[in-house]
């Protein structure tokens, strides 16, 4: 793929033109819902030094495909509107299907994305961009490990690190949330020697994502929009995987086919 630009380009090529009904900003995550009641989540980041691009003070009765181009602002709070938007027609049960995600199961949360790996990465090089608690214990097998966080807290290397740590690494987890920032398809491209995870409710489930470098997604599928709305209201989320569920798909297109093997086994 030739830039960011491209990239961001090919996924908003895909979204309809299906009204939005309603969108709603929280201090975690950010949620546009439409007329028939898809929804979809980014992670709310809080950059607003620069101005809006949209000169429209709500969105609601607007089109998604509109909606999905404040994905594009450097107003990081609009562009989670719009990242939002973007996963509201990737992260339906229909769509998720047709671009061949599955279920991952009962039980299999985000934590077990990382559990997953705790063998395979022994011995090995693992970065983490995005700062996931119970990423450490998960992979503590691997013999160089650094976790890399904007927001950066005790123990994590800055996000500017990455240049250097990614492309020396044998694994890469990537927050679905760089989709905000616009720092994924960069990243995607440090990761290119690396069996390179995408993870979280930000992460398009789009091929797109594939073809940029990324050799097995983990998002959010959301069955439920009313239920959704409310368990993100709540301290903690506790209901969100009452109402979606975890999808997950290996790029077809692998290089790591014996990676694959064993965690397909594991899953």
């Amino acid at each position: 793929m030739s830039s960011a630009a491209e990239f961001y380009d090919k996924l908003l090529a895909e979204i309809l033109d299906t009204p939005v009904a309603a969108v709603s900003q929280g201090f975690h995550w950010t949620r546009v819902t439409t007329t028939d009641q898809a929804m979809g989540l980014a992670y709310t980041m809080a950059g607003t030094t620069r101005p809006e691009i949209s000169e429209k003070p709500y969105q609601e009765g607007e089109s998604l495909t509109d909606v999905a181009r404040l994905t594009l602002s450097w107003n990081l709070c609009e562009a989670a509107i719009g990242a939002a938007a973007l996963n509201a027609h990737f992260s339906t049960p229909e769509v998720a299907r047709h671009n061949g995600f599955t279920p991952a199961g009962e039980g299999q949360f985000y934590p077990q994305v990382f559990e997953a790996f705790f063998e395979i990465v022994a011995g090995k090089k693992v970065a983490v961009v995005g700062h996931f608690p119970f990423a450490p214990a998960a992979l503590e097998k691997a013999s160089d490990f650094a976790m890399l966080e904007t927001n950066a807290q005790p123990g994590d290397y800055p996000a500017s690190a990455c240049e250097f740590i990614l492309p020396e690494a044998d694994f890469v987890f990537l927050s679905g949330s760089a989709i905000v920032n616009k720092t994924l398809p960069r990243l995607l491209e440090l990761s290119q020697d690396a069996f390179t995870t995408v993870v979280g409710p930000s992460t398009p489930l789009s091929p797109v994502l594939f073809d940029a470098g990324a050799d097995y997604l983990a998002g959010l599928v959301t069955t439920d929009a009313r239920g959704m709305e409310q368990a993100l209201s709540a301290i903690r989320f506790p209901g969100m995987m009452d109402n979606g569920f975890r999808a997950d798909q290996f790029s077809p297109g692998t290089n790591y086919r014996g990676i694959v093997a064993d965690l397909k086994e594991l899953y």
